[in-house]
């Protein structure tokens, strides 16, 4: 009879940090910065004009409730995480609207199509 060593398990830090992120708990004063959260990705869906589905809700939730957790985990203070919050948001707004030009992206043979002068 012999005996084989069992390789050890490595975890990867992904799931290290979601082991963390589910034992540790908000405290009483992050939970405003939570609410906030939430209330504001879910307000920025529905000013797209998109309705969110129950399992969006659960996602926009879940990913606030992760990043409060990770600021309180580097001390900071829920105004900080505030502010972060509306930051994220702004970042997005700014983005110019891309219109395409397919005259110019087939000369310079880009992705408008196939060009007939280009062998697949």
């Amino acid at each position: 009879m012999s005996i084989t060593k069992r390789a050890a398990t490595r975890r990867s830090p992904d799931t290290r940090r979601q082991n963390i992120l589910n034992e540790m708990s908000i405290q009483s004063e992050y939970l405003d910065a939570l609410h906030f959260a939430v209330w504001y990705n879910t307000r920025r869906c529905r000013s797209d004009g998109r309705i969110p589905t129950e399992a969006a809700l659960k996602a926009v939730e879940k990913a606030s409730r992760d990043y409060i957790l990770a600021g309180q985990a580097r001390m900071l203070t829920p105004r900080e995480l505030k502010v972060k919050v509306l930051s994220s948001g702004r970042r997005t707004r700014t983005t110019r609207n891309w219109t395409p030009d397919a005259a110019r992206e087939q000369q310079y043979s880009l992705m408008a199509g196939t060009s007939s002068k280009i062998k697949a």
